[in-house]
């Protein structure tokens, strides 16, 4: 068995709602909705690196975790042990639909180069507050 060391690794929640795919990072309680769970993922990663820097750009570890309700949380470890359980006992597969309905349980992971880039000073703009005549 390979074995890979990940810095940072987050968990993620893959479901279908109104015909979308939506990808929600557990532990910061983040969302990527797109066409396919694909861009949703991408769409979350993108969410999830820009969270860090600016994080790491404000100075403030306090803005890094906001968990997701817990309910999410709930359908994670559903939507694991079913895929768990589809490994390892294939005649015995829980159905596709019964683990859409709760999800896909997925894990992001951030290798320990990608967090460096991720902690390098960036530009942020600040927001412009509106003119009112």
């Amino acid at each position: 068995m390979e074995k890979k060391i990940f810095n940072l690794c987050l968990r993620s929640l893959i479901y279908k709602e109104e015909g979308l795919f939506h990808a929600r990072c557990l532990e910061m309680d983040l969302l990527g909705v797109g066409e396919s769970e694909k861009e949703a993922l991408r769409e979350l990663q993108t969410m999830v690196e820009g969270h860090i820097s600016f994080a790491v750009y404000k100075k403030d570890d306090r803005m890094l975790m906001f968990p997701a309700d817990q309910k999410y949380f709930e359908r994670w470890e559903k939507a694991n042990q079913a895929k768990i359980h589809n490994e390892l006992f294939p005649n015995k597969a829980v159905s596709d639909t019964a683990v859409l309905m709760n999800g896909r349980a997925v894990v992001i992971t951030i290798e320990k180069q990608e967090l460096l880039k991720l902690k390098k000073p960036q530009q942020f703009n600040s927001v412009q507050e509106p003119v009112f005549a």
